[in-house]
């Protein structure tokens, strides 16, 4: 493991903690099903009114998020280094 994947675990474990997830064999089924990915830009993590199935580590890059509303408005966020 590179130390730039030591923080993203400390960043990992520190949240989980934050809510109260302090069991090592849950800790250690997350991190066995971690796997690092790439996405081209423009490309759909989720839609809207989808059930998320996964969340995300931003180790590098921009994540945008934005929901429309029936109106046309729409409201939207940038994430960087952050987790989704």
């Amino acid at each position: 493991m590179k130390a730039e994947d030591d923080s993203i675990y400390d960043v990992l474990w520190s949240t989980l903690a934050r809510y109260g997830v302090s069991d090592e064999s849950l800790k250690a089924l997350i991190f066995n099903e971690m796997r690092l990915q790439s996405f081209s830009p423009e490309e759909k993590l989720i839609t809207q009114g989808e059930y998320p199935q996964n969340f995300y580590i931003i180790r590098t890059g921009l994540v945008r998020y934005y929901y429309s509303q029936p109106s046309g408005k729409f409201w939207n966020k940038v994430l960087e280094q952050s987790f989704l």
